[in-house]
Parts: structure tokens; sequence; C-alpha cells
């Protein structure tokens, strides 16, 4: 009797961020010992980056934040873009600048007088 049947398994206790792992399949009976499939090849995706570290955010003048903050602690090889948002305490529209990780940006001066943001 042949049996054909699909089977999920997930490796995740050790298999590593960005990593490629060479994967076969082998049957057993109670008597023998099956031969191994042919192995492939499968590699792991890269991790997403842990949060970036806050140091200040301040006003800058009338209409104007300036946001400085530390990179992650934990990415892989680098940043490709920042993305800063910004909304009005009482607003459910935030606004958004993206930011590659060495440009140095001026401060960002489209916000308005005497609302706090979050």
């Amino acid at each position: 009797m042949l049996v054909y049947a699909y089977t999920n398994v997930t490796f995740s206790s050790f298999a590593e961020v960005f990593t490629v792992y060479k994967i076969w399949v082998q049957a057993y009976t109670l008597n023998s010992e099956g031969y191994p499939s042919e192995p492939i090849s499968c590699g792991t995706d890269v991790a997403s980056p842990s949060e970036p570290l806050m140091i200040n955010a301040s006003c800058f003048g009338q209409g104007s934040i300036y946001v400085e903050w530390m990179p992650p602690k934990s990415f892989y090889e680098s940043i490709d873009m920042y993305q800063v948002t910004a909304s009005a305490w009482n607003n459910s529209f935030p606004q958004q600048i993206s930011i590659p990780p060495v440009e140095t940006q001026p401060p960002y001066t489209a916000m308005h007088v005497r609302i706090y943001y979050t």
C-alpha cells in the first residue's frame, strides 16, 4: 500500500537568520533504514532590526521639532532607511518622513505651533 502525504515541519528552535541550510528526508521502518532524499538548499530570511533608541525630541524654533536617535543594536549588515512619524496629540493623521541612514536632515518644519506631538 502506497501512502502519499505532504508533511510540514518547521525548524525554528535552532535556525539562525540569514543562513543557508541543506535539508534532506529519510524514511525508517521498525526493521530498516531507507535511503536519504536528494538534499535541497534553503535559506532563512533576514531578521527585522531592533528598535532605535530615542535620544532627544525638542522644539527647534516655531513649527520645527529636532529629533535625535541612536541606531538599532541589532540589524543585518546595514540600515536601509529610517521612517520618522509624528502626529499631533489630537490628530489621527500622522506625518511621516523617510530618511536614509547616512543623510543628515534639517529639523522637520511642517509642524504647527502650540500643538503637542506624540
